[in-house]
């Protein structure tokens, strides 16, 4: 058999051998496939047992894991992660950053959290940590650890954060505050918009408000344009153009204040209802619209730079480490950064055209449009070129001597078990106690 390579189709000088170092090539190369494709092993052996192909068992997966396969994809991602900070550093421009946080379940009862942070303008992943719940004071701080870990590496790269683009994380913002004074930090449109459309979604339901149900889109996207529209700094006029919402939906277009006197649109062909002054769902609005902890973060949106790009990464990372699956901690470190790995290969493919050379665009119905629809950009193929880096690391593993070859867990510093913490029983003992709840029991006689 002469394997080749698994995106460029160059044969390799060990291709064609049965073995590469003490291992046979067939059964090395099957599990890389396995894992660097983000996929089970279990599922995948179980398929090809199905059809009768010959193949290792699990435990071997797991071994070429451990000794071969997570060394080379944390050694690629460094050296690709090198690469990118030694040009940011020589450029010498402060950074503009998106950070967010990612936990591996639902709710506040998650095991790892992942903190991603994208250099917006080039669309790089440039870190990513890994946090065990166990290493801070339990999950919800997890993205706040992640967040000093960050700074912490980009300090010792003597890099500076210009701008720093995340939700609104209370914690988060109070820390960069204090800890972060020459860094300009953002809140993303996207995030506050949801806040404020769940609200007025909300009143609409009441009695007498049902002629705001018109206004909830127009709304939402009036806060899109004051953000947009506003230079970078100037948070008080921001302010002072979303609160136009509220006069302008009584169809008053003027005398909003000092900052923004007047609305800037033309003339208006108006096909919805305008709302009645001091009417209830006027009321209502005025309520949202002038909450202050609402105009507070309104004042810190950034209209050049949303953390879209960074919540598109989270769903890639689901691709290579499915929440449904439990993973070691070594396993969540490296599936998070394969996931890396094709981010910063594939985050800036253009777009697809068909044969007379028009660019390519589908119409989806997602479920949170309520029956409304979203156009989306078909981007071109992804490609594959780093996996014939970790393929290269991998031969080069198998070579070395077994003195030679480090577990990533003897080299990275691993958080211990959560079940660690707690008081385990005997197990003779807990088996000798173990009671089913559906057990038979006796019918009482008549």
């Amino acid at each position: 058999m002469t394997l080749q390579c698994a995106s460029c189709d160059q044969r390799s000088s060990w291709s064609s051998q049965p073995n590469i170092g003490p291992y046979a090539a067939g059964n090395i190369l099957l599990s890389a496939g396995i894992l660097f494709a983000g996929a089970s092993s279990g599922k995948v052996l179980q398929v090809l047992n199905s059809i009768g192909v010959v193949t290792h068992v699990k435990r071997t997966f797991f071994n070429h894991q451990e000794l071969i396969l997570q060394p080379a994809i944390k050694k690629v991602w460094e050296e690709q992660q090198r690469t990118h900070l030694t040009m940011l550093q020589v450029e010498g421009q402060p950074l503009v950053l998106g950070g967010d946080g990612r936990a591996d379940s639902p709710g506040h009862s998650a095991k790892f959290g992942t903190y991603t942070t994208m250099e917006l303008v080039a669309n790089v992943v440039l870190d990513l940590q890994v946090v065990q719940s166990n290493e801070c004071l339990g999950s919800y701080h997890m993205e706040m650890e992640g967040l000093k870990r960050m700074v912490e590496l980009l300090i010792s790269w003597d890099l500076d954060v210009g701008v720093l683009v995340t939700d609104r994380h209370r914690q988060i913002a109070k820390w960069i505050c204090e800890n972060m004074p020459n860094t300009r930090h953002c809140y993303d449109i996207w995030h506050v918009a949801k806040s404020i459309g769940k609200k007025l979604k909300a009143i609409v339901k009441h009695k007498d408000c049902e002629d705001l149900k018109p206004w909830v889109q127009s709304i939402i996207n009036h806060l899109y344009w004051a953000a947009v529209s506003t230079p970078p700094g100037e948070g008080e006029l921001l302010v002072a153009k979303w609160k136009s919402v509220e006069r302008h939906i009584q169809n008053i277009h003027k005398d909003h204040g000092d900052l923004f006197p007047i609305c800037t649109h033309g003339q208006l062909q108006q096909q919805k209802k305008w709302l009645k002054q001091s009417s209830r769902s006027a009321v209502k609005l005025e309520e949202v619209v002038n909450n202050k902890s609402l105009l507070k973060d309104i004042a810190m949106l950034s209209g050049e730079h949303q953390t879209s790009k960074v919540e598109a990464f989270h769903s890639l990372i689901i691709q290579f480490a499915p929440k449904m699956y439990v993973f070691s901690y070594i396993g969540m470190l490296c599936r998070n950064l394969l996931a890396g790995l094709h981010w910063n290969e594939n985050s800036s493919r253009p777009i697809a055209t068909t044969q007379a050379g028009a660019e390519r665009y589908a119409v989806r119905y997602p479920k949170y449009k309520a029956g409304g629809h979203v156009v989306k950009k078909i981007a071109t193929e992804p490609t594959y070129r780093y996996v014939d880096d970790l393929i290269r690391e991998v031969v080069a593993g198998c070579r070395q001597t077994p003195d030679e070859r480090t577990p990533l867990s003897v080299t990275v510093d691993v958080p211990p078990f959560l079940c660690d913490e707690l008081e385990k029983p005997d197990k003779e003992e807990a088996i000798a106690k173990h009671r089913s709840r559906f057990g038979k029991c006796e019918m009482p006689s008549r």
